[in-house]
């Protein structure tokens, strides 16, 4: 197995990472001595066992997990590659159903919660509706997760669903505020849905601190090349009228 050179910096793939556990048949191969408590070894044997079903190597992503469920019963990552190795095998309904079922007896797990999601995507279905409905559910438990949020406010807007969109970003902006980008996503998806006067972001020259995010958005709109941003740029960029609005 090659050396990585110290110059690489490259994140391991897969099969390296398979490599890297199988060169350890101490750790893999059945009937082998328990380990004492390890925290390196068991995180090769998870980074192994991911690899594996990333791989289709499911009999060797099946012997990590037993091996860690062994050493980790209760433990709910472990739990979370049960469904991984489900989810690889097929089909995403077996694994959506075991994620149903953990999450009925612990519905505070969030890395099952998302697992759950991320199942229900894999089955492909023409409309956005369960998915929607997943990440609403998931949602409910866990408020403070942006890139559930950004998910959801992205599935909207794909489906040209732009007052949803907006609304989900609202949310999203209350947990980062400080992230120009989505502001900038909000002002292009109330602008998308016909709210101009919402987009045009009087309400940021309100402070410094708004002031100085104001021009950023400009900024960044005034560098891109995309047409499709130019009316709305000028429309950004509008004089106030009589009434101290920017006309629309």
């Amino acid at each position: 197995f090659p050396t990585r050179r110290s110059s690489d910096l490259t994140a391991p793939g897969p099969v390296e990472i398979m490599g890297l556990g199988i060169q350890d048949a101490s750790l893999l191969l059945p009937g082998a001595p328990e380990h004492q408590p390890n925290k390196s070894a068991d995180s090769l044997l998870e980074q192994v066992a991911i690899a594996a079903i990333e791989t289709s190597r499911f009999d060797l992503a099946e012997l990590c997990i037993s091996r860690l469920t062994s050493r980790f019963p209760a433990s709910q990552r472990v739990t979370c590659l049960q469904g991984m190795l489900l989810e690889g095998r097929g089909p995403a309904s077996a694994a959506i159903e075991f994620y149903d079922a953990e999450l009925a007896k612990d519905s505070t797990s969030l890395v099952l919660s998302r697992r759950r999601i991320a199942a229900i995507k894999a089955l492909g279905e023409p409309t956005p509706k369960r998915v929607v409905e997943a990440l609403n559910r998931h949602l409910d438990t866990f408020y403070n997760d942006p890139e559930a949020w950004q998910e959801l406010a992205e599935i909207y807007a794909d489906h040209a669903m732009y007052a949803q969109s907006a609304f989900a970003l609202e949310e999203l902006l209350l947990q980062v505020p400080q992230n120009t980008f989505f502001h900038l996503k909000y002002a292009e998806t109330l602008y998308t849905n016909g709210d101009v006067a919402r987009a045009q972001l009087d309400d940021l020259a309100d402070d410094e601190d708004g002031r100085r995010l104001q021009a950023r958005l400009l900024d960044i709109f005034g560098g891109l090349a995309d047409r499709r941003h130019e009316d709305f740029l000028l429309r950004l960029r509008a004089p106030a009228d009589d009434g101290g609005r920017r006309i629309g």
